[in-house]
């Protein structure tokens, strides 16, 4: 056993299953892990030299290196306290503290750096890591990106698979050229590269209702973003994120666990956000100085002491059933109501105490009553109404009614009746619409991932900011992934005769589809005396049918699931397409042309909640379809 005058290097190798014994290797190489489990929990690796011609699968052709680190320590072993006090040396001040840096280890089939200290094969030490070509993109905060799914939303993605097709055509080395950027690039991704869908981070972003959040939810925070790298991070093999971020125009700082809780402080929005991991609760502090805050369940507030509420301006509060004040006797016993906190206080009575500057008004639909066990006093400097404008009045006292007045009236003139007072008004937005309530949660199992979300009805609120669930439509910072947008100009029935247009088209379109695969199909094998026929006729073919045709051909490309079989990649049978098409003015209005504009409707005014900045994104694609009509 080691004592305390042991050498601390001679210590430590003991201990650590090192010797001096080995033969001789070169000073720094690369190696595979070939076995992470140490039971002495140093986190030692048994690795396999590359450029050695040992069998790699013999455990004895492995070394053992140790796992290094930044930063690890313990206070100075000199501090220790030997005793016959079993008790004495069992105390915190008598032992050793550590401290430092803990990362756990590579996993199998990693390669590391590793050095052998004086060329001892088994003095080895891990100096670091190096990571395998193209598998960084998830590093520091699983960052979002297009999937092999066509017409996909952008969803955090993982790693490439290496043995994918996707991945045989991967140039890691390729210098992006920015004019060629496919479309996911222009939207802060990564790279060029499609990748599976992060399926348990993003649903745990459909969860919070943050997968359509550019702030809050989803994040271009990858190594892989550019070169040389503004990121810098940390993420767990589990899934903890921490994200420091210098992106022009983008730095922030992420805390974000596994589960999706984080703390998120934003330089570019000048917000700080916290939310759980079921996105049942949620704090933002914003740039123009709101603080706003939202519960799924109660929230509570309590202090020992004095709890102080003052708005410069307003101080609306509502309630969707009671509100209840109450205050006790500072000395109450029976029953006790009272804190040990209070026992300094004087033995009072707690009052309620309104001053109010202006009219103190009171409006209620069922009824008001007032009870005191006491005294009830109710003084006017000028003139007391009291009306009972349908029903009687009642004055009852069980020892005496006294009145004084220089002149008492009792049945005439007729007395002044009290005005009734008015509720308090709505809150609208800067469109007179009333406020979003709560954003409802509806998706199953069953529903694509993408579907819109439904909301509940306006409805009305005194307060002039009201907090929902995720996604919150009125956050002063917004940046929307994927939303769709509703045109409010697009009214319910609009919808509808869009559903009914597809409904009723679209097996009429699939059949003329069939039809026209194999009219392509034939026409291919067309002998050059027919091919020269065609082309004399898509001469006389008018301009604006050209233009028409060409439109009909991109919403045909944006709608392909209509057009299964029909492959446009051969050459050959994308001109017999173009001919066909182009020729086929009846397709076009009748069959082609009401399908595809019904089946975008659909796509692009599915229900879901507006924000400003979105609605105004509609007005574009209006003009689109007008143009496309007129052609």
């Amino acid at each position: 056993m080691a004592t305390k005058n042991d050498s601390s290097v001679f210590n430590f190798n003991k201990q650590a299953g090192l010797n001096v014994k080995g033969g001789l290797t070169t000073s720094v190489q690369l190696a595979e892990v070939m076995d992470n489990k140490d039971h002495a929990r140093l986190g030692r690796l048994r690795v396999f030299l590359q450029g050695s011609q040992a069998d790699k699968t013999d455990p004895n052709n492995w070394r053992t290196v140790l796992w290094t680190s930044p930063f690890a320590g313990a206070t100075n072993p000199s501090s220790l306290i030997k005793s016959d006090d079993a008790e004495t040396e069992n105390l915190y001040a008598a032992t050793q503290k550590s401290y430092g840096m803990w990362m756990i280890p590579p996993d199998v089939g990693n390669i590391v750096v590793v050095a052998f200290v004086n060329g001892q094969e088994n003095n080895g030490v891990c100096l670091g890591c190096v990571f395998q070509p193209s598998i960084n993109h998830m590093i520091p905060g699983i960052a979002k990106g297009k999937t092999t799914t066509p017409n996909a939303p952008t969803v955090p993605v993982a790693e490439i698979n290496r043995v994918s097709a996707e991945a045989q055509n991967m140039n890691i080395f390729e210098k992006l050229d920015k004019t060629k950027m496919p479309d996911h690039l222009s939207k802060g991704t990564s790279d060029n590269v499609r990748r599976p869908p992060h399926t348990p981070f993003y649903d745990r972003l459909l969860v919070q209702g943050l997968e359509n959040d550019n702030i809050r939810g989803l994040t271009d925070a990858s190594a892989r973003r550019e070169s040389p790298s503004n990121v810098f991070g940390i993420l767990t093999p589990g899934g903890h994120q921490f994200i420091m971020d210098d992106k022009s125009g983008g730095s922030h700082m992420r805390f974000r666990t596994a589960g999706g809780a984080q703390v998120l402080m934003d330089d570019e929005t000048s917000t700080v956000y916290v939310t759980n991991t079921n996105g049942t609760a949620w704090v933002e502090l914003t740039a123009d100085g709101k603080i706003e805050l939202w519960g799924a369940d109660s929230i509570a507030m309590r202090t020992e002491k004095d709890f102080n509420i003052r708005a410069d301006r307003d101080v609306n509060i509502e309630s969707g059933r009671h509100i209840n004040i109450k205050t006790h006797s500072t000395k109450s016993t029976s029953p006790e109501t009272q804190p040990k906190s209070t026992v300094d206080l004087e033995d009072v009575s707690g009052n309620v105490h309104f001053d109010v500057a202006g009219r103190f008004k009171v409006v209620s639909t069922d009824g008001t009553d007032l009870t005191t066990a006491q005294s009830t006093t109710i003084f006017s400097t000028m003139s007391n109404m009291i009306t009972a404008d349908t029903g009687s009045m009642h004055l009852s006292s069980s020892l005496g009614h006294y009145e004084t007045s220089k002149v008492i009236h009792m049945n005439g003139p007729a007395a002044v009746k009290a005005t009734a007072i008015s509720g308090i008004s709505l809150q609208v937005d800067t469109e007179g619409n009333l406020l979003y309530t709560n954003v409802l949660e509806t998706r199953t199992a069953e529903t694509p991932i993408y579907s819109p979300r439904k909301t509940e009805t306006k409805i009305g609120s005194i307060l002039t900011r009201f907090p929902t669930r995720e996604p919150y439509p009125d956050h002063e910072a917004k940046s929307i992934e994927n939303a769709t947008v509703v045109d409010e100009a697009v009214t319910e029935k609009d919808i509808d005769d869009a559903k009914q247009t597809y409904k009723e088209t679209v097996t009429a379109t699939e059949n003329e589809m069939v039809a026209l695969v194999k009219k392509i199909d034939a026409q291919t094998n067309l002998t050059e005396a027919y091919n020269t026929l065609v082309d004399e006729t898509i001469g006389e073919v008018s301009e604006s049918l050209k233009e028409a045709t060409k439109e009909i051909k991109e919403l045909i490309t944006k709608n392909i699931d209509l057009v299964k079989d029909l492959d446009l990649s051969d050459p050959n049978k994308k001109k017999a397409f173009d001919d066909i098409i182009l020729v086929n003015e009846a397709l076009q209005k009748n069959t082609v042309l009401p399908n595809l504009k019904a089946k975008d409707l659909l796509l692009k005014h599915s229900p879901q909640s507006v924000t400003e900045s979105s609605k105004k994104e509609i007005t574009k694609i209006t003009a689109d379809f007008k143009n496309f009509k007129d052609a």
